[in-house]
Parts: C-alpha cells; structure tokens; sequence
C-alpha cells in the first residue's frame, strides 16, 4: 500500500465496526473504456478500514473488475504490476510502467472505470492525493510535460504550478505534498503552489514515509526512523536500528541494538503522538503485520521452554492481556487485523481476539483438510476469518483452521489491502476482489 493510503486507512475513526451505509448497485455496466467488470452486484460500503480490518471476505470472492495493462493503460510496458498508489473518497489513483518511468491515471473504485481522458507521464518523478482531494504530480524526464510540479484536474488535465526540479516521491500532507529529492536525503513540504515551507536533510537517504492525519513517519536507509513535526519537520521521535509502528491509539518503537532490544510504546493524543512515553520494556519485540493492537514477545527466545506473547495498547501501561503455555509454539503467531493466530507443537493453531483475548477456535494439525502455512503474511481480517498470503496463494483461514476459500495468483504477483478491498497485480492486469 502507498504511503498516502495508508494515511488514509490509519486515520479510521474508531470505534471499529460502526454503523456501516451498504447500497446495493443494479448490474454492473460494462465499461466501454476497456475496464473489464464482472457480472453480479457490487456493493459499497463506505466505512473506512485499517490496521489489517477487511470488507467481508468470507466466501470465495469473484473479480469486481479488472483492468488489462496492454488493453486499457496508454503505452503500458512490459509485465510490470499494476498496483494502486493512492486514494482519496472514490478516487483511485493507479501507476504502471510507462516510458522511461511510470504513468499515473485515476479508476473509480466501485466499478474500475478510467475517470481520467489520459495518464500523467510523470517519468522517474511521483503523484500523490493532499487531503483537499488534489493530485500533485512531480514530473521527472516525463512525456510530454516538461520537469516541474503540477497539479491535474478532475478530468487529468494537469497544470503546471512550479518549476522545481528533482523530486523523486511525492506524499500528500495535509493541504500540502512532501518531496523527497532525486538522491533522498532531502525532505520538503511544499504548498501546491511550490512555496517551502520546511525543510530538511538527512544522513541516509529516506526509503519511506508514512502519512497517517498529522503523524508523519519517515525511514531511512541506515534502518533509522524518525516520527517528525507535521509543522516544522522537527523530530519528535527518533531512533537507530530501530521500527516505528502506527496504532489506533499510538505507536510502538522496537529498538533492535543486539542485546539492548526493547520496545517503547506513546500515546496518540488529539491526532499526535506524544513524545513522553507511556511504557519500555526491556527484552521485547513487537510480532509484524497489521493489526490493529501490537502482539510482543521475547525477543531472545533461544532457550524459553514455552510460547509467551502480551498484547499491548500504546496508550496503557502494561499489557492487556497475557499468555504461556508449553505447548505454545515460540514462533509462528500472526498478528493480523482484530485476531492473532498461534502455532502448537503438533502443529495445530488456535485463534484469539486481540482487544480482550477471548478464544476465538482452534483446529487439528495440518493434514488433507487443513493447510500447511509457510511463512504466511496477513493481509487482514474479516470478522474471526484471516486473509493470508500463503505459498503464492491467496488463504482464508477460518478459527478451526479450515481453509473458507483459497486463491491461486499469478507471478509476477502482489497483494494488497485497499481501503478494506483485496487487490491482486498479477503481471500486467490488477483485478479488485468483490466482498460478500
């Protein structure tokens, strides 16, 4: 997911779960522009989802709509993904390889259609969504448009607003956009207009930002992560050899010298990250994947005789809730939306509620009926159901550990959650799972 989507995703409103508005379309119209959409309903939800929380994918779900790189996308190149960059209300915004860069163009995402006359060659520059719906695009060595920002209308027309130059990445914040410039170690927000209004340099060039509201997360090559001042760009928090992870209600900071490992945890107050810490804890590490409470465990687990885990909100001392057992597995749990799921010695799993940890299920041991997960990846949950990434396929996994569906994807392949839908990019088409 890119950085501005994540933003959006992350700034959910919580409580999770509320009153969603669900209208159910007449059949979907096949879209002369070349989109290809399945039969059927397709149904909007207009809740907002993160942390791994998904759309109702408990059945098998059909393709919504997909879009065919060589068929839809002008002057598409090679095999490359197709994947969704950002987004803003029903805008999606989507990059494929172009010329000597990439192009971007917006789709409607209830149907796939191309809201755009034509794409946005922005060459080895970057486009991104501001949070007043905008769409700035940097353009680096782009056809036809010469080098400089732009800003594009609602109907791709884009307009020429500065004439800066050596931008790389390009992250909506606020009304604004950050840039990172061409060699990465210098950041800048800027209006849409081209005025600065901070900048800054670092030692290693920045790999990555995340936006969520006003907490801006950068991280740099030297595996360093800074969490700025949306304002000035100050820090507010800062580590070496370190991972910084956004909650709904705060963030945790793995610190990951070798023998000093600890994890840090701040609260979200109003919108920002309070720079006095809530809790350390010393000898932790927090488990990977989106979720919507942080799952920790030792982070020197050599010689423990049993699986032990806390789960823990960054805006509480100590932990939530607890558990050790000696047929725990010591490694193996996935954290992933509102559920973590365990590993057994033999083999079996058993699932719980992260917010409470009440049992959810468990099932038997791998065998004809239940799979076998080979370093799994979340890409979310739906309801007690988890969406994995599982040996080049896509894998429901209900509590007892029976598979609810599987999904085969092609190479070259990614998975993402959007705005609580499952994207695939299979080599050159990207295609939208439709939710129950």
């Amino acid at each position: 997911m890119s950085s501005r989507s994540r933003a959006r995703a992350l700034s959910a409103r919580l409580p999770f779960g509320i009153g969603t508005v669900v209208l159910i379309l007449c059949a979907a119209m096949l879209v002369t522009v070349g989109v290809v959409l399945s039969g059927g309903k397709y149904q909007v939800d207009d809740a907002e989802y993160a942390y791994g929380e998904l759309r109702d994918y408990h059945r098998a779900p059909s393709i919504a709509w997909t879009i065919v790189g060589h068929e839809d996308l002008p002057d598409y190149r090679d095999e490359v993904t197709i994947q969704v960059v950002d987004t803003s209300d029903e805008g999606w915004l989507i990059a494929y390889p172009s010329g000597l860069g990439r192009s971007f163009t917006m789709v409607d995402r209830r149907n796939g259609r191309l809201l755009w006359d034509s794409p946005v060659n922005a060459g080895q520059g970057d486009c991104a969504f501001n949070e007043a719906g905008q769409v700035g695009c940097a353009v680096q060595l782009g056809t036809p448009l010469d080098d400089g920002f732009y800003l594009v209308d609602d109907a791709g027309v884009p307009t020429q607003t500065a004439r800066y130059l050596d931008t790389k990445k390009v992250v909506g914040l606020g009304n604004n956009f950050l840039r990172v410039n061409r060699v990465g170690h210098q950041l800048s927000l800027n209006t849409p207009a081209g005025k600065t209004i901070w900048a800054r340099t670092f030692a290693a060039p920045v790999v990555d930002i995340e936006v969520t509201g006003d907490i801006v997360v950068v991280k740099t090559a030297d595996a360093s992560q800074f969490l700025v001042n949306p304002t000035n760009g100050d820090n507010r928090i800062a580590c070496d050899q370190c991972d910084i992870a956004l909650y709904p209600t705060g963030v945790t900071v793995e610190h990951q010298d070798y023998n000093a490992e600890r994890v840090t945890t701040y609260a979200t107050i109003n919108g920002r990250v309070d720079p006095d810490p809530v809790d350390d804890s010393e000898g932790l590490q927090v488990e990977s994947g989106p979720s919507t409470l942080p799952l920790l465990t030792a982070s020197n687990r050599i010689f423990a005789d049993r699986g032990e885990y806390e789960v823990r909100d960054p805006a509480r001392q100590g932990a939530l809730w607890r558990i050790s057992d000696r047929e725990l597995s010591k490694s193996g749990a996935i954290a992933c939306g509102s559920l973590v799921n365990f590993g057994r010695l033999d083999g079996s799993r058993t699932t719980y509620a992260l917010a409470d940890g009440d049992h959810i299920g468990s099932g038997p041991p791998p065998g004809p009926e239940q799979p076998i997960l080979a370093n799994p990846a979340c890409i979310g949950s739906t309801g007690t159901t988890m969406i994995l990434s599982n040996q080049g396929q896509l894998t429901a996994l209900t509590p007892e550990n029976n598979v609810a569906w599987e999904q085969g994807v092609g190479s070259p392949g990614l998975i993402k959650a959007v705005e609580g839908y499952i994207v695939l990019s299979e080599g050159s088409t990207m295609s939208v799972l439709r939710p129950d």
